[in-house]
């Protein structure tokens, strides 16, 4: 079998996707392998013009080539347009067509939470990384208020200015807001770094989210689960996400059978580590 999908990044050899995407094609039958390659960033735009020429037929991206790879699309979804990142990448007649699934995998999670984003006010602590993505796909959904703190205001100033949207302000306040969900997108709180929280307290709320799946539960929800809120972490996301990119490549999308099934392998996968 030919390697005609995988994931890159730098580092990337801790990627759960093989994972997820080798439960995905054996699924639906396909004789696909899903692997990894690690691209520095100096060669990732020589590299993307190989694959276009090359058998692959997608990858997906991860940290820290998703701005270079929006850079390098011939064809741009109107979402990863939106956002300035792609982190999807699909190779067909030569061409390089670039989307994000970032925001509909948070989106699916936060359903699969039960919780409709319409109307409701998000709090989210974090202005890097998926926060993009996060927030582009909330004002779609119809979040009636996003606001996003940052360590430093400017940086999460800078995201709302370039969005046209959402309120933004330094961590350091984050106790004059209130919420219907409150996210985290920072690391903190991240394996090997158990043990600390970005914040000190949550107030009462409908759902607490943290985008981090190592550990399982970290400080951050732990405050929501002694409060009695609903909370989870983001390894559905991480899955629904590749869900998304799968159903881009192949035209299948995953049903609950494999996505159970993927979600299931993932978390044995991270036990083992």
């Amino acid at each position: 079998m030919t390697e005609k999908y995988f994931v890159t990044g730098h580092p990337v050899a801790h990627s759960l996707s093989p994972v997820i995407h080798g439960v995905f094609f054996e699924h639906f039958n396909i004789g696909e392998r899903y692997t990894i390659k690690d691209i520095l960033p100096c060669e990732f735009k020589s590299k993307m013009a190989e694959f276009r020429k090359s058998e692959v037929k997608g990858f997906n991206v991860t940290i820290p080539h998703k701005i270079s790879a929006y850079e390098s699309a011939d064809v741009l979804e109107p979402f990863a347009q939106k956002v300035g990142a792609v982190n999807t990448v699909k190779i067909e007649n030569k061409k390089l067509y670039g989307f994000n699934t970032d925001g509909v995998g948070f989106i699916k999670a936060i359903e699969k939470c039960g919780v409709c984003v319409k109307g409701k006010t998000v709090c989210i602590i974090g202005a890097g990384g998926a926060v993009n993505s996060i927030a582009v796909k909330l004002n779609l959904e119809g979040a009636e208020k996003i606001i996003i703190l940052a360590r430093r205001k400017e940086q999460a100033q800078a995201l709302c200015q370039k969005h046209g949207f959402g309120i933004a302000d330094c961590i350091d306040n984050f106790e004059k807001y209130s919420y219907d969900i409150l996210v985290n997108a920072t690391p903190v709180g991240m394996h090997p770094n158990e043990g600390v929280s970005p914040i000190k307290s949550i107030k009462n709320c409908e759902l607490v989210y943290d985008l981090i799946y190592n550990p399982a539960k970290t400080e951050f929800l732990k405050m929501a689960e002694q409060k009695n809120i609903a909370f989870d972490n983001g390894l559905w996301m991480l899955v629904l996400q590749a869900a998304a990119a799968f159903e881009i490549w192949t035209g299948f999308m995953p049903d609950d059978a494999a996505l159970n099934k993927a979600y299931k392998k993932v978390l044995a996968a991270l036990e083992e580590k």
